[in-house]
């Protein structure tokens, strides 16, 4: 009789292109049909990415897992953190259970070190399979409902006009708020990846001299259907935002971390909804005791998060 974790030992572990892995992720994700995964995430198709993969005796591919550098910010007074994200993690259903997502990470993660990166991050439930490999939760990531903050009745200052699209002001304020709040920088290189996202819809609120005030952008597909996820401005722009995703869902919602948010929003809702900001490992002590010391100020993902 075969035996699956004996087999699983012999699977040669090795770099892939993410074409090799569309089908995989596309059967593993809910993916509507006719649509593919990197429609939401189209960042991982670059060549900024690294895929690796676990391919059996006939070339066939059975995991997967993907990485991508970046330059975090954890805030106005700290210097950015090198990390490498760690996405797309997906295995043939007939062969889950076998530790085959564990030793993919892991090697992600070794790579990740000798690269040079301070750390690894990745957004998923806390499990035994991370644990193992040194991931832990760090950081809170919070969902608040927009008709807990907003009522679609509120009228906007009329000197704000919301503009739907997107542009390169908004390019430039997103890295200028990535630096305050948190998050990963984006190159000029990013910029075209922005709009490469095909079920994100952008908007822009314009004040009366013609200036950007906020801009926000609202679902991404698989993971943030109905979030505003990327957002910034004075907050009777961003009230106007919200505003505005109500009225493509009732039901839709804004994240961020605390103290951004309560700068929005002043107060929030009872049924505001408490995550994980993500799972983290790092390489050195001071800087995740660091990071830890100011868990509720962090903040990391947006519409490049996967």
């Amino acid at each position: 009789m075969n035996d699956p974790r004996a087999n699983a030992q012999h699977l040669d572990l090795k770099p892939v292109d993410h074409t090799q892995v569309e089908a995989l992720l596309n059967a593993s994700f809910p993916v509507p049909e006719g649509r593919s995964f990197f429609d939401d995430f189209p960042s991982w198709t670059s060549e900024r990415a690294l895929w690796m993969g676990l391919l059996d005796s006939s070339g066939g591919l059975v995991a997967a897992a993907g990485a991508l550098p970046a330059e975090w910010s954890v805030g106005p007074s700290e210097a950015p953190v090198s990390i490498v994200r760690i996405g797309g993690v997906v295995t043939r259903e007939s062969q889950r259970g076998l530790g085959l997502a564990s030793r993919i990470v892991g090697e992600l993660g070794v790579l990740a070190h000798r690269a040079g990166a301070q750390g690894v991050v990745l957004w998923g439930e806390d499990s035994p399979l991370y644990r193992r490999l040194g991931f832990t939760p760090l950081g809170h990531q919070l969902r608040v409902p927009l008709s807990g903050v907003v009522s679609a009745l509120d009228r906007a200052p009329a000197f704000l006009r919301l503009e739907e699209g997107f542009s390169s002001d908004v390019f430039l304020e997103m890295n200028q708020r990535r630096r305050k709040h948190g998050g990963a920088l984006l190159s000029v290189a990013e910029a075209e990846e922005l709009l490469s996202y095909r079920h994100t819809q952008w908007a822009r609120v314009i004040d009366a001299e013609g200036r950007l005030a906020g801009y926000g952008a609202f679902g991404k597909g698989i993971d943030l259907g109905r979030q505003i996820h990327e957002w910034g401005g004075t907050p009777e722009a961003i009230r106007m935002l919200a505003r505005w995703a109500l009225s493509l869902d009732p039901e839709a919602e804004i994240m961020g971390n605390q103290p951004m948010l309560e700068e929005a929003f002043s107060q929030l809702p009872a049924e505001t909804i408490v995550e994980s900001l993500c799972l983290a490992k790092f390489f050195d002590s001071e800087l995740e005791a660091l990071l830890r010391s100011r868990e509720d100020h962090l903040w990391f993902w947006g519409i490049d998060g996967v």
